[in-house]
Order: structure tokens, then C-alpha cells, then sequence
């Protein structure tokens, strides 16, 4: 009798150990989430499982970016959601994910916002995830799934760190600002074959583009120019999704050769570690004995892509990507990492972000120096408090992993003074131009010996 009281003593600690994990509740009075995150009450998800909560405690913070919210929720009821998952044609999806809170209980979460948008929630509780994948009308898979904890965001919720623990939200596959975020891609054609789900051949290409898209994210600096111009010139742009076309289209305008539309021409100064210069994307000089060290570049109209080829260890690599302004009849020195104007003086540039994204999120855009710039907006203008060679610029949006586009940062060497504005447009293309007299950012003269 004894032996079977302290096993009965056992299991009753375990069954009733789950609630153990809720966060002890701290004296206060409760206030409504609406009015403390609104983007959890709304969200277009998730808002029914955040409804099941008050908010007991709370403390917010800026971090560069993102807000940081620490919040301590009162259950009122049994926080549950049901969830449509991400997946091709033929196959759908449901399930219903529950935190275990009893009812009165209190738990801790940390919320991260972006333009007051929610990125991602954390819970430190046991979460059960159960539901059915069909194939249509016939069940193809069932799910459950648990974890002492649960990471949930507007397209994906996570239930620990192990392979196909992840459940992308939504209908169909994924929308590919998910897919391009660092290693989602991987996780997603992971979560499908945990699901036994096959991909069928029109997401198979969609797969296919977004894969080589990803590798020219991460390789592009170390790709021949050749290389980078036959990893996108195999694909149809009609067999893709209309947000993967705007982004094969943003690639193969900045890869493929672009012709001249003026006949002015610029002359380039090429130094002798340079092995090779290209110019909107066609080859214009290559080191050989007997071959000037000097070129002219013909015109187009903004500014020209650059790519220098060097030779590092004994092999050929692209060592710059830049866009440049350049100018009829002026000079060019073109060195190993940089193309500078060879009369620009000291530099007085500003830097904007304008146009529209193919996701239709606003634009918001940082100078990436050192130390970076600030998150700005469109109507923005940056004068970078230090002087350098180069600067990148990037975009970013409220989407989880960034934008979809552009998809890397862009990068140019100033050439002359005034605003460098780059111009997005919602079908893929990107556009740099040099404004001499813009009324956001005018022309500080610090020397008035030096023209500015």
C-alpha cells in the first residue's frame, strides 16, 4: 500500500507538472492586450490565441531596429489557435496549436515588433501542435507534435530546434520574403519532407530559382562575371510566380549586358592589379601584353555597373561590385576595390531610397557603415558623418527575414558629390542616379577652395 501511494504520488507530480512551467503571476491589475500590443491582438493569425490573455506585467525596449516587448500574460481561457499550413497544390493543411496555462495562470513571452508589426513571439511553455495534411479529400498525414517551448511568428511557429520541427503558415507555399531568409529554405523543403509532401513541378521550379537566388546572395562577390551571368540565364521567367519574376528580373538586370542608350563615352585609368574591368555587364578591358592600361566606357543613363576582376592566390575573383556615376570626357582611376572620379575632391554625398517594393511594404532603408546609419524611410535623406571609398546601402522591410528586393545590398563607389538616389521600382528593376541639387540634402561646402 505504501509502494502504491508513492507511485501514485509520482505520477500525479507528472501529470500535473506541465502547469509548473507557467511563470508565477505577479501582484497588479490586469490591462487589456489591445491597448498594450495591438499588433498581437490584430494579427491576422494568431490574434484568437493572444486573445485568450490579459496582461499582468510589462516592460519595452528599443533595440536599434526592432521593439522588444516583455509581457506577462493572465490566461482568461484555453489559449488555442487553429492554423492553416503552407503547401502546394494538391495538399492542405490544419492544425491547432495549445499552450499549456490553466486557466487564472500566468506565462512569460517575448514579443519582437517591427513598425509596430509582430515578428516573432516567444512562449517558454509546453505547447501541443496536432492537425492532418490532405491530399484532396483523403487524409495524407497526421501531426502532433510538443515542446517545452514555442517560437511563433505571422508565417511559421516552431516547436524546438529539430529538422521538420518547423510549420510554415498560410495557403499554398510560402511567400518567398519566408523562403529567402537565411537557412528557410532548407527549413521548409525540410517541414515538407517530414510532412511527406512533394513538391509538384511548377514549385519544383519556383524551388529551383529561389536556390540559385540564394547562392548568388551569398557567392556573388567570389563569381566570375560569367559564372553569375549563366546561373540566371537558364531561367523562364513566365514559369515563375509573379513575386519570383520581379526578382529574376531585379538579377538579370543587374548581371546580363545592358546596352548603351547614349553615345557618350568616359575614359577608365586601370591600375596594375586590376586583370579585367566589365560595364554594364559586357567585358570592356582584359590585361594582356601589349594592352593599354587605359579604356573608354560608353554612357548609359544613371549610373553604370562596375565589376573589377583581380587575381588573388593565383586565381582570378570578382573583388568589387560598385556602381558608378560616370561623366562624358571625364578621367576614371579604377584600382583593385574602387572606382573614384580622379578630379572629385572630398566627397559631400547624401544618400535616399526611393520607389515600391513587388511586396507592397513600405520601403525602409540603412546605410551599413561604421558605425551604421539609422533606419530611414523614403522621404529620408543620410549624410553620412564619416568619408569612404565605397557604401552599401540595404532595405529592409517588416517581413521576417528582410524583402524580398532588392535582394542583397547595394553597393557603389561615389564618383562625385550631391545625393546618390536609388530608385526601386515594383517589378524588379533598380535604378541609381546622381542628383546635383536636391533640396533634402543640399551640398555642404566645408573648403570653399574645393568645388563641391
Amino acid at each position: 500500500m505504501h509502494r502504491f501511494a508513492a507511485a501514485t504520488f509520482v505520477l500525479s507530480a507528472l501529470v500535473a507538472a506541465p502547469s509548473a512551467w507557467a511563470a508565477p503571476c505577479p501582484a497588479g491589475r490586469d490591462t487589456s492586450l489591445q491597448k498594450v500590443a495591438p499588433a498581437l491582438w490584430s494579427d491576422v493569425r494568431l490574434s484568437e490565441l493572444f486573445r485568450a490573455f490579459a496582461v499582468r506585467a510589462h516592460t519595452s525596449d528599443l533595440v536599434i531596429d526592432e521593439h522588444h516587448l516583455k509581457l506577462t500574460l493572465v490566461s482568461r481561457r484555453a489559449p488555442r489557435v487553429q492554423l492553416p499550413l503552407a503547401l502546394p497544390a494538391p495538399y492542405s493543411g490544419v492544425v491547432t496549436l495549445a499552450l499549456d496555462v490553466p486557466v487564472g495562470g500566468c506565462v512569460d513571452v517575448d514579443v519582437v515588433l517591427f513598425d509596430g508589426a509582430l515578428r516573432s513571439a516567444s512562449f517558454a511553455v509546453p505547447a501541443l501542435l496536432r492537425g492532418a495534411v490532405k491530399s484532396g479529400e483523403r487524409v495524407h498525414k497526421t501531426i502532433e507534435a510538443s515542446a517545452a517551448s514555442v517560437v511563433m511568428g505571422p508565417q511559421l511557429i516552431a516547436l524546438g530546434d529539430a529538422p521538420g520541427a518547423r510549420w510554415y503558415l498560410g495557403q499554398g507555399t510560402p511567400d518567398p520574403t519566408v523562403l529567402l531568409a537565411e537557412s528557410e529554405l532548407d527549413a521548409y523543403l525540410a517541414s515538407l519532407a517530414a510532412l511527406e509532401v512533394t513538391l509538384p513541378p511548377a514549385e519544383q521550379a519556383r524551388v529551383d530559382f529561389l536556390t540559385v537566388e540564394r547562392r548568388l546572395r551569398r557567392e556573388l562577390s567570389s563569381m566570375l562575371p560569367q559564372a553569375r551571368q549563366e546561373a540566371i540565364e537558364r531561367f523562364d521567367e513566365a514559369a515563375l510566380p509573379k513575386a519570383e519574376q520581379a526578382l529574376l528580373r531585379f538579377w538579370r538586370q543587374q548581371l546580363l549586358p545592358a546596352a548603351s542608350p547614349t553615345d557618350a563615352r568616359a575614359r577608365l585609368l586601370i591600375d596594375d592589379e586590376v586583370e579585367a574591368v566589365w560595364v554594364e555587364g559586357q567585358q570592356v578591358y582584359a590585361r594582356a601584353s601589349g594592352v593599354s592600361p587605359t579604356v573608354e566606357v560608353p554612357l548609359g543613363d544613371g549610373a553604370a555597373r562596375v565589376w573589377i576582376v583581380s587575381t588573388e592566390q593565383g586565381r582570378s575573383t570578382t573583388v568589387h561590385d560598385t556602381h558608378a556615376v560616370l561623366r562624358k570626357g571625364e578621367l576614371y582611376s579604377v584600382a583593385k576595390t574602387v572606382v573614384q572620379h580622379v578630379g572629385a575632391g572630398a566627397r559631400r554625398e547624401c544618400l535616399r531610397v526611393e520607389g515600391a517594393l513587388p511586396s507592397r511594404q513600405r520601403i525602409y532603408w540603412r546605410d551599413l557603415g561604421s558605425p551604421p546609419g539609422p533606419i530611414l524611410g523614403t522621404e529620408d535623406a543620410y549624410r553620412p558623418p564619416f568619408d569612404a571609398s565605397e557604401r552599401t546601402v540595404t532595405v529592409v522591410s517588416k517581413a521576417l527575414g528582410g524583402t524580398i528586393f532588392p535582394p542583397v545590398p547595394l553597393v557603389h563607389s561615389y564618383t562625385h558629390p550631391g545625393s546618390y538616389r536609388w530608385l526601386l521600382v515594383a517589378d524588379g528593376t533598380v535604378r541609381l542616379d546622381l542628383i546635383d541639387d536636391d533640396p533634402l540634402c543640399p551640398l555642404v561646402v566645408k573648403d570653399p577652395l574645393v568645388r563641391p
